[in-house]
């Protein structure tokens, strides 16, 4: 995903707390590369670390947003749903995400969730 860092805070656990814009909008996550992160374009992957425990479908637009101390809300379309991993495409960014329980999302579907926390893995194309 391509973001534009706006900001970064303190660090949690030794990981700079970041403050990212992209096209899906607003939020922020801990920065999961060497150094402190600075303002400017980057280019990442982004991990949701922790198991989603609940979803609803939903007919709102693609969208990755937050501030932080909250949740992470995120609305996408399912890709593939297999064995409690489900990808879930965001604009351009397709984001693998673990589901807990029985009824997980069909492939097509629009959906949004909530997650404590994302992870920003810096890359070079």
């Amino acid at each position: 995903m391509n973001v534009e860092i706006v900001q970064a805070y303190g660090s949690d656990g030794g990981r700079s707390l970041v403050r990212f814009a992209s096209r899906a909008g607003l939020a922020w996550g801990l920065w999961c590369g060497d150094g402190t992160p600075q303002p400017g374009e980057e280019n990442v992957e982004v991990d949701i670390p922790d198991t989603i425990h609940s979803w609803s479908s939903t007919d709102e637009p693609d969208s990755l947003s937050g501030v932080p101390g909250s949740h992470l809300k995120m609305c996408g379309r399912v890709e593939t749903a297999d064995e409690g991993v489900v990808s879930i495409r965001i604009h351009s960014t397709v984001l693998l995400v673990e589901m807990d329980g029985n009824q997980h999302p069909a492939p097509g579907q629009r959906i949004t969730f909530y997650a404590p926390a994302a992870h920003l893995y810096p890359y070079a194309l």
